[in-house]
């Protein structure tokens, strides 16, 4: 019988039942399927799957690891750090890219030149989170299909910058390319329709915790349009008004360090994370749903917030 372990992506198929006690939670590692072998639990084992990750160095030449939330013959679901964007930078071309990082891990041979991932979707470079790829053309072309039909449903956390009124909506306003600032989008009453909607979970005096839909898929929608409603990201150096957030610009009063070093900060990436990924696999038809947990940073972050900027 099938069982399915909700703390890791993949099943477990059992060629007997288990008593429910010898069911071991929690996620999987290389070392629990070296003692289950040990103990015998290898006779009940047909199929595994199990959480893999591995490590690459962000723009900034700091570790960030890497981690499949979801594999099989069709499609890969990663869960990527910020710092690393998913297909290789127009304006630099030697940052390490998620898409040919995957190329050499799934390709045949070390040096295999054929396409062994087809991106299908993109999140900015310093936005965490869900990032699905196609492992051959069929997929690719199938996954496209649903994007461009909207069968996909994306779920982002965001921290904003001030409040937004009324605290859930659909924000409805059309984008283009700024015709004079490279790399950045405008709202345009000619432009593409865009739409997102919006809930807010949590608020805080000057920020709060909003979990958002897009449903386009523009480039920088998400961030264009909570400046366009007055609730920028709140890191958010292109539309919004930080580059990092420090604990003094949380805290009443910091005091200096002793050897006056500047104060680290508590985030220096936009403060957005694609949370969620619900969709009908194109070749299986079953329902996946995919969630990717919240970074260290935008934790750290959030319980900052909750201690120093809660309203009283």
């Amino acid at each position: 019988m099938p069982v399915r372990n909700n703390h890791f992506p993949g099943e477990v198929i059992l060629h007997r039942a288990l008593p429910m006690s010898a069911l071991i939670i929690g996620r999987l590692t290389s070392k629990f399927i070296y003692i289950a072998k040990k103990i015998g639990f290898c006779l009940f084992i047909e199929h595994l799957s199990v959480m893999n990750s591995f490590q690459i160095r962000d723009k900034h030449q700091r570790k960030r690891r890497i981690t499949i939330l979801h594999e099989d013959d069709d499609l890969l679901i990663v869960d990527k750090p910020a710092g690393i964007p998913v297909i290789r930078d127009r304006w630099d071309a030697n940052l390490p890219n998620l898409k040919e990082l995957l190329q050499k891990q799934y390709g045949k041979k070390p040096a295999d030149s054929e396409q062994a991932v087809w991106v299908v979707h993109r999140i900015d470079m310093d936005t965490s989170g869900i990032v699905m790829l196609a492992r051959h053309e069929e997929a690719h072309r199938r996954l496209n299909r649903l994007f461009q039909e909207r069968l996909v449903e994306k779920t982002y956390l965001a921290v904003t910058s001030g409040i937004p009124q009324p605290d859930r909506g659909e924000i409805s306003a059309p984008m283009e390319e700024h015709p004079s600032r490279k790399r950045r989008m405008r709202i345009a009453r000619k432009g593409k329709a865009a739409v997102t909607r919006y809930e807010t979970l949590e608020t805080f005096r000057r920020f709060a915790l909003l979990q958002l839909s897009p449903i386009s898929g523009r480039t920088h929608q998400i961030r264009l349009h909570l400046q366009h409603i007055g609730a920028p990201l709140a890191v958010d150096p292109m539309y919004g008004s930080h580059a990092a957030l420090d604990i003094s610009m949380l805290k009443r009063s910091v005091s200096p360090r002793r050897d006056d070093a500047p104060i680290s900060p508590l985030i220096n990436r936009l403060t957005l994370h694609a949370s969620r990924l619900r969709f009908k696999h194109p070749f299986s038809e079953t329902q996946v749903d995919i969630e990717a947990p919240l970074p260290k940073d935008f934790s750290a972050l959030l319980k900052r917030l909750r201690k120093y900027d809660r309203i009283d």
